[in-house]
């Protein structure tokens, strides 16, 4: 039915002739401009979008640094190493 219909305008601004092709040229070219240019918009936007999804889940998965184990004078915590007889054998 769609193709039908899309014929049927066919002819019938064939048979109009110059007086109304022109103006529907003229129409149909900004049209597709226009649509050409939303189509870069939406392209820009699922890059810029995609660029940040990666980059959070990439920042994400990375392991965190030695910051865990620095207090704010920089030294290492003093962690007790358990020896096999369950006593605390050294400090690390």
């Amino acid at each position: 039915a769609i193709i039908l219909s899309l014929i049927c305008v066919i002819f019938i601004t064939c048979q109009l002739g110059a007086f109304i092709g022109t103006p529907l040229t003229i129409v149909s070219f900004v049209l597709m401009i226009f649509m050409n240019c939303l189509e870069l918009l939406v392209a820009f936007i699922q890059a810029y979008v995609f660029t940040m999804l990666s980059t959070i889940f990439i920042s994400f998965g990375q392991e965190r640094g030695h910051d865990e184990g620095h207090d704010d004078g920089g030294h290492h915590h003093d962690k007790p190493v358990a020896g096999s007889d369950g006593h605390h054998a050294a400090t690390v």
